[in-house]
């Protein structure tokens, strides 16, 4: 039987993308220890893939010097403090050093240490900010971020220390003068939160149509489409022998009823099937078709759930769950259907009953958007000889040309399916590149830029700019073979290109800014 089905929509609470916690501790001297407790990451929006730490580290203060010694003496002076951002098993998570430093030349004692006349000196008013950031991803990590029931918290540490020092040939009095300012936030970056159609209650057989949201790739790049039917259906039977001869009739009865969810095409996508068996031993027709008494049975409907769900990762099916525009939906058709078998001996009458209702998840598994760091525009390290790029540009330090050099990623970071380009743009015209990569994020002058991508490094290859711009891999390669990535890994990656024009450093080589990649 056929029947029209109302449908209900379980929309998504939210987009994919990250959700970001942020404090701030006003300035105020160093040495301090304050927490910063936050909510764990709901795992109900999607799987947590990265947890990003940024603290924003400023120091205000001053310095006073006073030569002792009857000689004149030159000193190097630094004021600075360490901040720093712990686990809740104390352990560093962030770690960022401002600082000022200054070389000093002061006379010898004038007989009065009061930081002024030709011995002594006072710098009031120094300030410096830093900002950096770390991804974490290690399953360690996504575990402690990640709540396992309502209300979670978790507690981080956030510290000052102060590093301030004075150095010279001979004794100084120093007094130092650090007053620390720190804000912190710390963003989840999780998968699209699944879609639910659901389908209510009605008797067997029936067909219906259910429509989700294509996937966004702006959000990253799908791995795979996750369906999952649940289904509750409600069987039932009943039976009357009507021989009358001596003896009993063994029933058997498989009460059964399959769903399968249709792509497009008409292309089974998954089928699922609940199932309830019976066995009934039925003696002589005793006279009433009653569906009761010795000669019959009856099976009212027992709700019985089922689950199935599969994951689909071929090309094309990436393909027909992505969006190729804004506001794209695709049509599922769900079939349910009667598959209950009845056998035995004699003659029996009877009837086999079932409604079935169902929801259906698509959940759409995809790698996290390629994070960019590490900018040459003043916001963390200063670049070599103050060639800062454009605030906002999201570039390196500046080359020769007035150019930052830029890093940017396109295609699928998938382990098995790595459809990814890295581009790197605003070269020389035909400058020779590497691109690497690297198992942590730093940031830390380097020739006429700055290093983002440290800990243990692996040359890609290295190729030749085309009026600026170059491209990795080559045909027949991927960045993930190259690199050797493994799926889970967070890696980063960076262009060092040759800049030999006269300009800033001797070294003769740039480099872009930085992108964190999750496979």
């Amino acid at each position: 039987m056929k029947a029209l089905l109302a449908l209900s929509f379980l929309a998504a609470a939210a987009q994919a993308g990250q959700v970001c916690h942020s404090t701030a501790y006003p300035a105020a001297p160093t040495n301090w220890a304050q927490t910063f407790t936050l909510p764990k990451h709901d795992p109900a929006l999607g799987a947590l893939q990265s947890v990003t730490v940024t603290a924003r580290c400023t120091l205000t203060g001053s310095m006073a010097l006073e030569n002792p010694s009857p000689v004149a003496a030159t000193y190097s002076a630094r004021l600075a403090f360490f901040g720093s951002i712990h686990r809740p098993d104390a352990t560093v998570a962030l770690a960022l050093e401002p600082d000022v430093e200054s070389t000093l030349s002061l006379g010898a004692f004038d007989g009065v240490i009061d930081f002024g006349g030709s011995s002594g000196v006072l710098l009031p008013n120094l300030a410096a900010t830093r900002e950096s950031h770390a991804v974490l991803a290690s399953p360690a990590d996504l575990a402690w971020f990640t709540a396992a029931s309502s209300g979670e918290t978790i507690t981080l540490g956030v510290s000052t220390q102060g590093t301030s020092v004075a150095s010279g040939p001979g004794p100084v009095v120093v007094i130092f003068n650090t007053v620390a300012a720190v804000e912190v936030s710390v963003c989840y970056g999780y998968r699209e939160v699944c879609r639910t159609a659901s389908i209510p209650s009605t008797f067997a057989d029936w067909q219906q149509t259910v429509v989700f949201a294509k996937h966004d790739p702006t959000l990253g790049a799908l791995q795979g489409v996750r369906l999952r039917a649940r289904t509750s259906a409600s069987p039932g039977a009943s039976f009357e022998r009507l021989d009358f001869g001596a003896g009993g009739a063994r029933i058997t009865t498989r009460l059964a009823m399959r769903t399968t969810v249709l792509r497009p095409d008409a292309s089974p996508a998954l089928a699922t099937e609940v199932t309830k068996s019976y066995e009934d031993l039925l003696t002589a027709y005793d006279g009433v078709l009653d569906f009761a008494g010795s000669s019959g049975t009856t099976h009212a409907p027992l709700l019985v759930p089922a689950a199935g769900q599969v994951t689909l990762n071929s090309p094309s099916d990436l393909a027909l769950f992505s969006a190729g525009a804004p506001g794209q939906t695709i049509a599922l058709r769900v079939l349910a259907a009667s598959t209950s078998t009845v056998s035995g001996g004699g003659s029996i009458v009877g009837s086999v009953t079932s409604s079935m209702g169902v929801d259906i998840d698509v959940c759409y598994d995809y790698a996290a958007p390629p994070l960019q760091f590490c900018f040459g525009d003043g916001s963390g390290t200063a670049c070599p000889c103050g060639n800062a790029s454009a605030p906002g540009a999201a570039e390196g330090c500046l080359n020769s040309l007035g150019l930052g050099g830029r890093l940017r990623a396109s295609g699928a970071p998938v382990i098995g399916l790595d459809t990814l380009v890295l581009t790197a743009s605003n070269l020389p015209a035909t400058a020779p590149v590497l691109f690497f990569q690297g198992t942590s994020a730093i940031s830390s002058a380097f020739g006429d830029g700055l290093r983002c991508a440290g800990g243990t490094n692996r040359r890609l290859g290295t190729r030749t700019a085309s009026s600026g711009t170059a491209t990795f891999p080559p045909a027949g390669t991927t960045v993930s073979g190259a690199g050797l990535a493994v799926p889970g890994a967070t890696l980063h990656y960076q262009a060092w290109y040759r800049n030999t024009a006269p300009f800033c450093t001797p070294s003769g080589f740039n480099l872009t800014n930085g992108l964190s990649i999750a496979w």
